[in-house]
């Protein structure tokens, strides 16, 4: 089995807090979506005669920037390619300000069953300040119009620790999403990243940066509000009611193998070759026509290969089982991690069932910290 991601590199405008590879510059999409459905066809080689695709995802960039018939043309390159699951989510990423009846119809009637609405604060001066594209009762309007479509796997993406995010505005935040048809909600602590319109419009003091104290304490408040409205908090980030996790995700966080095609997007056999694709959509896109290389292979080391599996698999409920990791990575590295987590397991910031190890809500406040102290070098 593995998992299909689609990078989408294109936005029509740039928020101030993105580092991820895209273009506001659409001149060059249609010839970008020929090379991609090019590398659709050169990657259906990574899937056995006997692999299923479980899952589909357009994200990106802003994949809710296609045309219908643009998104038509991807989708047929993957049908013809790939053996789908009849069951596989599909997932596509949007911007509330793109959402309207007719792209939700072509959805439906495309196979998209779960979209993934890009929100990031109900608060207009939020979204002001981080260059959104829409407006916060934007955002309202395209959750619920959704859902009159018939779409019941809906997820939002919320930001906390924005400049000048108060908790009670945080607080306010939650509750509007309480009343929305969402049964999934993904909840990103702000990261200022180099190179970004953020970090310049900081270090020039035109807004001031929230002070990791400010960002634990929403966080601690996002912890309780989700556990009070009956969403399960299965990963870091990640909120889910009633079991509708996001499969894609899950996959990545259980380590198995995915597939990702488009400017940027990487790829993973499942067991230790990473596959990094060029992130230029113009060289990506000369390199995929003249049949040179457009991705670079790293193959891991058994130690980065373990370091993974404890990073990703402690920020799930699904934990570190010590015989599973005892068989995927040996008796010594088993030692290891069981010497190193002990202080963790005796302070309370992790969870022991007997058989499995997770973090605890005191825990998920200082997750990169115990994972650090759990990580090998060599």
């Amino acid at each position: 089995m593995a998992t299909l991601y689609v990078h989408i590199p294109f936005c029509k405008k740039a928020c101030h807090y993105c580092n991820f590879h895209f273009s506001t510059s659409l001149k060059n999409k249609e010839e970008l979506i020929d090379a991609l459905c090019i590398e659709l066809k050169h990657k259906k080689e990574f899937v056995g005669v006997d692999e299923t695709i479980t899952s589909i995802y357009f994200g990106g960039g802003t994949p809710s920037i296609l045309s219908t018939t643009e998104l038509d043309k991807i989708i047929n390159i993957i049908s013809k390619n790939y053996h789908v699951e009849s069951s596989a989510e599909f997932t596509i990423e949007c911007n509330p300000d793109d959402i309207n009846d007719d792209l939700l119809k072509h959805y439906s009637s495309a196979g998209v069953n779960r979209l993934s609405i890009g929100v990031q604060s109900f608060d207009d001066m939020d979204l002001l300040v981080l260059n959104r594209s829409h407006a916060a009762q934007q955002a309202i309007d395209a959750i619920n119009q959704a859902a009159s479509h018939g779409f019941k796997s809906l997820t939002i993406d919320l930001m906390y620790g924005l400049p000048n995010q108060t908790k009670s505005k945080w607080l306010k935040n939650l509750e509007l999403a309480s009343a929305l048809p969402i049964n999934h909600i993904s909840c990103y602590n702000l990261t200022v990243e180099e190179k970004t319109a953020l970090r310049k419009l900081i270090q020039d003091k035109k807004i001031a940066s929230t002070e990791e104290i400010e960002s634990a304490e929403q966080f601690e408040i996002l912890m309780e509000w989700a556990s009070e409205q009956g969403f399960e908090h299965y990963e870091i980030s990640n909120f889910a009611r009633n079991g509708n996790y996001s499969q894609h995700n899950s996959a990545y966080w259980r380590g198995s193998k995915y597939i990702g095609v488009g400017p940027s997007a990487h790829s993973f056999d499942g067991f230790s070759n990473r596959y990094y694709n060029i992130a230029n959509n113009a060289e990506y896109i000369r390199n995929i026509k003249s049949g040179d290389g457009y991705y670079e292979i790293e193959a891991l080391e058994e130690h980065s290969i373990y370091n993974e599996y404890v990073l990703t698999r402690l920020r799930t409920i699904w934990g570190i089982n010590a015989e599973e990791l005892k068989s995927r990575f040996g008796k010594l590295k088993e030692e290891y991690f069981l010497k190193n987590i002990d202080a963790f397991v005796k302070d309370g910031h992790i969870t022991y069932d007997g058989s499995k190890y997770c973090l605890s809500n005191s825990g998920k406040l200082i997750a990169d910290h115990i994972s650090s102290e759990l990580f090998l070098f060599s």
